[in-house]
């Protein structure tokens, strides 16, 4: 069982990242102001901070009220298309 979780956690991992790399290879890139804040935002989380510190992780929770940039390029596409003024 452990076995199954650990592999489903590396395919997700996996999958995530993938989107993540269409995303930043196809949509417009947030601006390096907006990537500070993000980060900085992130860290405000002390346990996604530490864990970052350390170098064990390369992905920081986003704030709950930031959208990331998949989340902010679906929004710019459906206010496009939803001709919202």
């Amino acid at each position: 069982k452990k076995e199954n979780d650990t592999k489903a956690v590396e395919d997700a991992v996996r999958m995530l990242d993938s989107v993540d790399g269409m995303v930043a290879k196809y949509s417009s890139q947030p601006s390096d102001a907006l990537r500070r804040i993000s980060v900085e935002t992130a860290k405000t989380n002390s346990m996604w901070a530490e864990v970052e510190d350390k170098g064990e992780t390369t992905r920081l929770m986003e704030a709950e009220m930031i959208s990331g940039q998949a989340e902010g390029q679906l929004l710019k596409l459906l206010v496009k298309f939803g001709k919202v003024k």
